[in-house]
Formats: structure tokens, C-alpha cells, sequence
């Protein structure tokens, strides 16, 4: 088995011994990941390149007079990582005098320094997301519903953040408890009560849905598992309304106890290193092991996700040798920039991501970045201006230059501090993502590129660095995207396109494939509009037809890998099958609407 290729939970660590990680926030920063975890005498740091193997760095805040330091997560801005954790007096004996805290860093490896405690009550687990150039904070607290007579607990809250040191204060509750499972302790205080506890959460962004998972009853139990909930995309995070999967009233986890492991819990969700897989990493203890309360057991684990309309999937927890994380195309670190530099050619549709800084100088910085370059006369380039505040993409057809758009950064943006830029590219619409904050897109439509193009960085008069950069061919499809989806597939009837998706004007629609032999990921997300939908799907000699007469949202998955190919379909894998051939999927839909399109080409190493 190539170990370069496989990996076994828990994750391994490069001193080759066990390590507790509980409670893991992963974080990606400069094409490195930063693991921090829960512990009684600090904050746990560990670091990796590829998310599975992990080198641990100690501890990233620790204070002599503190101790039970719980859940952290890490927020990065503009030169500053904001850590929010809570921990107890080192002589406190009442556990619920965790209270949630900020503390401050130049170095994501730390030392972090306390910056203030936010509230004078229990308030733990937070999880920190950006919103459309908004700063939220998920994070959950006993008082919401702890006075309740019938059903009182541990709930988790969303706030929107004035600044990373600020709380607006106006809390609204995510999800309240509903289920049996959840419940923490019965009869908690002698009058009858239960308590429940929901907490740990977590969330991830899938076509036009954001999920959320979210950890339940008592992280010391066995039983302690990973539920899920969804909401349909808004402009307002806190517009958005909550549902758990499948429902209030049934029990579905995404991770629960096996025969292996038990007391699964408390998770990110991250990308590979492909920029483009997702991965949730939670911890677990070894089910064949005594439980011993006093003893830190819990580990760091991870298992790929997978979507079926709206429901996550993980056959987790494993402990058996499954795939590593899928690596980018091309992985390039730490280069010193003073000229025009090349660093890939890719096709008309890519991902890529470049963490840069730039040198203080008093004249100011201005560099470009190629999104797509031709020649010196025809390109496609993203220009940021330290001195006016601007982020321009321009676009260059037979030596003309005209501005698409013009963006305004904000007057403190600091340029001498790694920043973030993602770029995903569909032909002639670009789309550029800053610092996960800015986001902005326009098209290209005058210029034409003819194979592949080259992707750099120029600088204009001074040094840049360029800590990480990663691309992937790859290209996600939802609403009005889907005229892209002509790359891969022969359409052989008309089609409406629309902020819906995708559908055939006459009911039945014949997709042929374009895809050669390569190893890539295909994934379909469809819905069957009334009980007449069915899915007819042809590999190579294989004719199979699966959906009939059903209605709702599912997915298609094609692996192909190597000369085999593997299939799901509405959750359930169907066995890998050869395919020497590596021909393509194509597909009979009837009735059914293809909401969202990804395809991913896989590579082995970066």
C-alpha cells in the first residue's frame, strides 16, 4: 500500500505518536493548514501541508493562572489572527464560568494574547464565518432556553460581528432542540427537566444551500454524534432559516458511534488541498478502549463529504486506509517576485488561489495578476493599486486595454500582510474573491483564448512575495452557469436556462459526454419535477436506470479512477466497475432538472 496515497484515522503525526486533538478548528493560511484544538492547559496548534500528515507546534496561548481551555477557532484578517476560546480560573470550580474570550496574534502559530472576554456567562464554541463582506459568529449558551419548563438546554446563537472585537448584540437562535438523542442529562436538576445541549457548529456553502452541522448531547458520551441542518442561501446570514436534516422529528446523524469508534463530535469542514473537495474533521475516541472521564482520549479524524440534494454524507467514522485528500495541480511556495513570473498554463476553466505580500516601500506597490495571458497583446489581469486602494480586472484584445470593473479596497487594507485572492475562471466570466471578503465577477467577452493559458504575477518597481499558490481544473455549475455545461456534454435537445437550473423544453433530455480518459469527479445534483422524473444512465456497455417515479433532489457521483469508475447515486454507492475505456457518463433525463454541475480533474501529487 502506498503510504504517500492512503491514510488511516486518526490522522498520524510526524513524532509518530498518539496526540489529542478535541474539538479541531482547521484553518488554512498561506497553503498551510493550522489545527487548534481543545486542551486543559492551552490551545493546541498543529500544522500540515497536505491535512493529513500533522507536525503538532505546541501550544498557541497558555496562561499560568488559566486552565480547560475549550473549542477555539481562529479568524485571520488583515495581518491579525483573532482567536476566541474560552477557559476557567485555574482555582474556579464552577464549570459554567466558561466564558467566551479574544485573544491576538501576529503569528498564526501564536503566542496569543488575551484582548477581552465578551460575556459574563457560559458562552462556548464559536465559529466565526464571513458573509457577504460581513463578519457572523456562531456560538452557543445555557440562558437562551435554560429556564424553560418543558424542553431547556444548550443552544446555539448567531450574531453578526461589528468588527473582529465586537459583537453587534443581537443574537437570534439557530436551532432549538427537537430530539430525543440530544438530550444531555436527564432529569439535570431533580424537577423533571431534561437538559439538551446542541453546540459545536460548523458550516459549509454547497450550490445555493449553506449547511450546518452542529454536535449533540454530552461530548463524555458514547453517543455523542454530528447532526446536520440546511438553509437556502441569503444576502443576510441571519435572514436565513434553519431546518435539520431530514426533519425536527428523525433522527439522521452524519457521524455516530460504530463498533470502533465512539463520541464523535465537535467538527470543521475544509477544503482539500484541491481547493475544491470537502472534508470534515472531528474527533473520536477508540470504542475498544475503557472510557476514562479524568483522561483526554478524543483524536483528530477526517472523512470526505459528499451532497445528495440536501443531505451531507460521510461514511465516517473510518478507521480503515482510505484516499488521501486530493492535491492541486500545481502547488508552488515562498518565491520572491521582482519581475513578471510564470506559474501555469491551464484551459478555459480552473480554480486557483494566491496568498501574497508585498515589501513596505514608500513608493507604494502595484502588481498583476494573469488570469489568462496569450501574449503581450491579449490577456486577461487582475491589477492592485496600493496608492489609489483598487482592485482592477482589465482585459487586453490585440494591444487595446479597457477597465471591466474597478473595486475600492478599504483605506486600511495593509499590503505589506499575506492576503488571499481565489480566482475561479468559466470561460469568459471571472470571478475573484478577496481575502473571502470582496467578491466580484465581470466577462471577458472580447477576448478569445485559443488553448491554454499562461498564469502569473508581474511586478511593477519592487518585491513581492508570493507565499502559496494552487490551481485545479475544475468548474462548479448553479443557475445561469449551467450554459457552461456544453464543456463536457453534447446537449441533444433544447434547453431553458435560468436562476433554477437547467431543463429540457420537451420533458426529456439526451446528454452525451466529451470526457476522455482521465481520473476526474463528476457531480450532478437533479431534481425530478413531478412523478414521471427518471434518471437512464449509460458507462461504457453498462445501461442502468435509477430514480424512477420519485420526486425531490438527489445526486450523481462518477469517480473515475484509473480504469475503474465508481457510481452513487441518491446516497448509495453503486460497486466500482471496470472501465478501461474510460468513456464518459452520459445521461437520459425525464421530467428532472439539473440544479448544479461540478467536474474536477484529479491529480496524484502537486
Amino acid at each position: 500500500m502506498d503510504v504517500e496515497k492512503f491514510f488511516c484515522n486518526p490522522v498520524p503525526f510526524s513524532d509518530g505518536k498518539r496526540h489529542t486533538n478535541p474539538d479541531p478548528f482547521v484553518m488554512r493560511w498561506c497553503g498551510t493548514y493550522y489545527c487548534y484544538a481543545t486542551d486543559s492547559d492551552g490551545v493546541k496548534v498543529s500544522i500540515s501541508e497536505d491535512l493529513v500528515h500533522w507536525e503538532y507546534k505546541g501550544y498557541a496561548i497558555k496562561e499560568p493562572d488559566k486552565r480547560d481551555y475549550w473549542a477555539p477557532s481562529v479568524f485571520y484578517w488583515n495581518g491579525v489572527f483573532y482567536m476566541y476560546y474560552s477557559n476557567l480560573d485555574r482555582e474556579e470550580e464552577d464549570g459554567h464560568k466558561q466564558w467566551l474570550k479574544l485573544a491576538e496574534s501576529k503569528n498564526p502559530e501564536g503566542p496569543f494574547v488575551w484582548e477581552k472576554t465578551f460575556f459574563n456567562k457560559f458562552s462556548i464554541d464559536s465559529h466565526p464565518i464571513l458573509w457577504n463582506e460581513k463578519l457572523y459568529m456562531f456560538y452557543s449558551v445555557n440562558d437562551w432556553i435554560g429556564t424553560d419548563e418543558k424542553v431547556a438546554g444548550t443552544i446555539i446563537l448567531l450574531d453578526e460581528m461589528l468588527s473582529p472585537e465586537q459583537f453587534a448584540g443581537n443574537p437570534k437562535p439557530v436551532l432549538l432542540p427537537t430530539l430525543e438523542q440530544e438530550i444531555f442529562a436527564k432529569d439535570r436538576f431533580g424537577d423533571g427537566r431534561d437538559w439538551y445541549t446542541l453546540e459545536g457548529a460548523a458550516t459549509v456553502v454547497h450550490g445555493n444551500h449553506c449547511f450546518l452541522t452542529y454536535s449533540a448531547n454530552a461530548y463524555v458520551n458514547v453517543d455523542y454524534f454530528v447532526g446536520t441542518a440546511v438553509a437556502e442561501n441569503k444576502e443576510n446570514l441571519l435572514d436565513m432559516v434553519w431546518n435539520k436534516y431530514p426533519s425536527n422529528d428523525i433522527w439522521m446523524p452524519l457521524l455516530h458511534k460504530n463498533e470502533l469508534v465512539e463520541g464523535t463530535g465537535h467538527n470543521t469542514i475544509v477544503k482539500a488541498p484541491n481547493m475544491v473537495d470537502d472534508w470534515i474533521v472531528y474527533h473520536g475516541r477508540m470504542a475498544k478502549e475503557d472510557l476514562i472521564p479524568e483522561k483526554e482520549q478524543r483524536e483528530m479524524r477526517m472523512d470526505p463529504l459528499m451532497f445528495n440534494g440536501l443531505q451531507m454524507i460521510c461514511n465516517g467514522p473510518t478507521q480503515e486506509a482510505q484516499k488521501v485528500p486530493q492535491m492541486a495541480a500545481v502547488c508552488k511556495n515562498d518565491l520572491k517576485i521582482n519581475q513578471q513570473v510564470w506559474l501555469a498554463q491551464m484551459g478555459k476553466f480552473y480554480r486557483c488561489e494566491y496568498w501574497i505580500s508585498a515589501a513596505q516601500n514608500h513608493i507604494g506597490c502595484r502588481y498583476d495578476i494573469y488570469l489568462a495571458w496569450s501574449d503581450a497583446q491579449n490577456y486577461v489581469k487582475l491589477q492592485i493599486h496600493s496608492g489609489r486602494s483598487t482592485c482592477e480586472m482589465i482585459e487586453c484584445v490585440n494591444a487595446v486595454e479597457q477597465v471591466l470593473l474597478s473595486e475600492k479596497l478599504e483605506q486600511n487594507y495593509d499590503y505589506t500582510v499575506p492576503h488571499c485572492i481565489c480566482v475561479d475562471r468559466k470561460k469568459d466570466k471571472y470571478t475573484v474573491i478577496l481575502d473571502e471578503k470582496y467578491r466580484f465577477c465581470d466577462y471577458a467577452h472580447r477576448y478569445d483564448s485559443q488553448g491554454k493559458d499562461r498564469l502569473g504575477i508581474e511586478t511593477y518597481f519592487y518585491d513581492l512575495t508570493l507565499h502559496s499558490f494552487s490551481v485545479t481544473e475544475t468548474f462548479d455549475l448553479t443557475g445561469k452557469d449551467l450554459v457552461y455545461l456544453d464543456e463536457n456534454y453534447r446537449l441533444e435537445q433544447n434547453v431553458n436556462v435560468d436562476d433554477e437550473g437547467m431543463a429540457p423544453k420537451r420533458h426529456v433530455l439526451n446528454m452525451k459526454s466529451k470526457l476522455t480518459k482521465s481520473d476526474y469527479v463528476e457531480e450532478i445534483q437533479l431534481e425530478a419535477v413531478d412523478h414521471h422524473g427518471c434518471v437512464c444512465i449509460e458507462i461504457g456497455e453498462k445501461n442502468m436506470t435509477f430514480m424512477e417515479n420519485e420526486v425531490g433532489r438527489y445526486a450523481i457521483y462518477r469517480i473515475a479512477d484509473g480504469d475503474f469508475s465508481h457510481l452513487w447515486v441518491n446516497g448509495k454507492e453503486i460497486k466500482a466497475f471496470s472501465d478501461s475505456g474510460n468513456t464518459g457518463m452520459n445521461l437520459q433525463l425525464k421530467n428532472t432538472r439539473i440544479l448544479q454541475y461540478c467536474y474536477t480533474k484529479n491529480y496524484t501529487n502537486c
